[in-house]
């Protein structure tokens, strides 16, 4: 089974999946640096500073996906 990692196209892909690494290193450590950096001015970071959409919030973490339809359906506005 070793023998597929002496492959050229097996060692590439370990090459950009190295590189892909190295990237995102560089991500978390920016993204880092920036959330304590707002944090410093008094303002609380959830998530990492990401967001999600209201329609997931409320479906994957109050009502459920069943919940939430029956209740789009019972009010729509």
């Amino acid at each position: 089974m070793l023998q597929a990692f002496g492959r050229p196209e097996i060692s590439s892909a370990f090459e950009e999946l190295s590189k892909a690494g190295a990237e995102m290193l560089k991500l978390a450590s920016f993204s880092r640096e920036k959330s304590e950096e707002v944090m410093g001015t008094g303002f609380p970071m959830e998530f990492g500073g990401g967001s999600h959409a209201p329609f997931d919030m409320i479906g994957d973490f109050i009502r459920g996906m069943c919940g939430i339809m029956v209740d789009m359906f019972r009010r729509p506005d």
